[in-house]
């Protein structure tokens, strides 16, 4: 395991270790779920918590050590070009994951501050933006990406859909970040739920349209 590997693993550990350190002030009942207007409307109990930040730490290291043997694993194998795109994938997905977790802890922790209302929709458009540099560079795999019928069996179209959908994350994620400093965490949150499924509908819908092209055009001759 290289060194890089270790420190982002000790990275995903970091919201585990924060929590611990902030025990003896997590109260009773920690709020982990909130409305619209972030307001709490669930609670858990201090273990409960304790077991939520250590489940996020668990699935983020699952996660990255999924992303970095992608080819090891995967029936399509990656080639070393895919690899090296996957490991940058693990690596900001680590981050973003860390730095969720840490809201998370710094919310059920001062409720009243409303910090999820702030940071959420910010990190959630740099997530995409994120995602949406790399996306027209991902390869077909059985992971990560738009993994449709009709872009695992045809390289051509997944290569056009993801090329597509990498633009319309780019421009969704940036999106999402502005509307951050806009508009108001509810209105934020509902604009934010609307942009995504459209992220995700789009390069779906386009698929599908390549996918009845070509089918037409193999019936056809």
């Amino acid at each position: 395991m290289k060194l890089k590997d270790i420190l982002l693993l000790l990275l995903a550990l970091v919201p585990l270790v924060y929590v611990g350190m902030q025990w003896n002030h997590i109260p009773a009942e920690v709020p982990t779920h909130f409305d619209l207007h972030g307001n709490a409307n669930g609670w858990s109990s201090r273990a409960g918590f304790m077991g939520l930040i250590g489940f996020m730490c668990v699935l983020n290291i699952g996660m990255y050590l999924l992303l970095v043997n992608i080819e090891k694993i995967d029936p399509k194998r990656a080639t070393a070009d895919r690899a090296a795109v996957f490991n940058k994938i693990a690596t900001g997905m680590t981050i973003f994951l860390t730095a969720l977790n840490i809201v998370i802890i710094i919310s059920g922790l001062n409720p009243d501050k409303k910090i999820a209302d702030k940071a959420l929709l910010p990190l959630m458009g740099l997530m995409f933006i994120f995602l949406g540099n790399y996306m027209h560079s991902v390869k077909p795999n059985y992971f990560v990406g738009i993994r449709i019928p009709w872009t695992l069996h045809d390289e051509d179209n997944w290569k056009k859909t993801h090329r597509l959908a990498g633009t319309i994350w780019f421009a969704g994620g940036i999106l999402i970040t502005l509307l951050s400093l806009a508009v108001s965490a509810e209105t934020g949150a509902i604009l934010m739920q609307i942009i995504i499924g459209i992220m995700v509908l789009i390069p779906i819908a386009y698929s599908f349209i390549l996918f009845k092209k070509k089918q037409s055009s193999n019936t056809q001759s």
